[in-house]
């Protein structure tokens, strides 16, 4: 086991036990693991817990990562001063409980030994964006490992002046609420699903393309940023009303209404032999 605290390395013997402490009291109880250091002989480096070190953590070194195994309890000397028994509480025992405290502010532990995935995040548009229009644009991370994912980070990015009004995530903490660029986390993402964003625009920026820039990491995944460009449309153009043409009146039985005859009409009567420029 290789021990680290507070900047330094040691190493210390194999846990010979693994007990559970449990309170005088029964109210509660630890699980835990205990290594001996002795003082009669070792490696050069071994070592032993002191009363200060109380709290620190042990870690393992996996893959060139430090992976947290227990938390200093407690230690004791054997009556002959020659043996130092260390207990530290066994974290990986408690992290359900742990996990449920982080996810409050959209955190958990991070796993170590889950494979590695691409962690990237598509964005994309249901209906056409169009200049001067409102619009949406949807961005999605999946998960397509069988493992649950975690400790999600997402962040878009937009070019100066074309800002949207909001970016909405359900499930998600708010970490940078833009304008140009927003950023979000959550705690876990579920196997073979995905998490989305939305990006609202009340009127889509007057722009050819409008260029956005997604970038997402998490447990599982392999970082990744992406720029997706996207070719807005034109607004449709709005005609006004062409002026209705003056009718032409010409001799004949045509009943033809001008407004010096309206009177005629609001008498109600109209003689169709009648031409209104007799």
């Amino acid at each position: 086991m290789l021990l680290h605290i507070f900047g330094a390395s040691g190493t210390v013997g194999g846990a010979k036990w693994w007990p559970t402490f449990t309170a005088a009291d029964g109210s509660g109880s630890t699980r835990s693991y205990v290594f001996d250091y002795s003082a009669a002989g070792g490696g050069p480096d071994d070592c032993y817990f002191t009363a200060e070190d109380i709290g620190s953590p042990t870690c393992w070194v996996f893959e060139g990562r430090a992976a947290l195994k227990g938390i200093h309890s407690a230690s004791e000397v054997d009556d002959t001063g020659a043996v130092y028994s260390n207990v530290d509480s066994l974290v990986s025992a408690y992290v359900p409980q742990i996990d449920a405290i982080m996810a409050k502010d959209g955190w958990r532990m991070t796993p170590v030994g889950t494979p590695q995935v691409d962690s990237g995040m598509g964005a994309a548009v249901e209906t056409p964006l169009v200049r001067t229009q409102p619009g949406e644009m949807i961005f999605t991370m999946p998960n397509s490992s069988t493992y649950e994912n975690g400790n999600i980070r997402a962040t878009v990015r937009f070019n100066p002046g074309t800002a949207p009004d909001s970016v909405t995530a359900d499930g998600w903490m708010v970490d940078e609420a833009g304008p140009l660029e927003w950023k979000f986390h959550r705690a876990t993402l579920p196997a073979s699903s995905s998490v989305t964003l939305k990006a609202t625009w009340a009127a889509v920026p007057d722009v050819s393309v409008l260029w956005v820039v997604t970038s997402a990491w998490s447990d599982l995944g392999i970082g990744m940023s992406v720029a997706y460009p996207f070719f807005t449309e034109a607004p449709p153009v709005v005609t006004e009303p062409e002026e209705p043409e003056e009718p032409v009146l010409e001799r004949g039985n045509a009943i033809h209404y001008t407004p010096e005859h309206a009177s005629d009409r609001a008498h109600g009567w109209c003689n169709p032999n009648r031409s209104p420029i007799d």
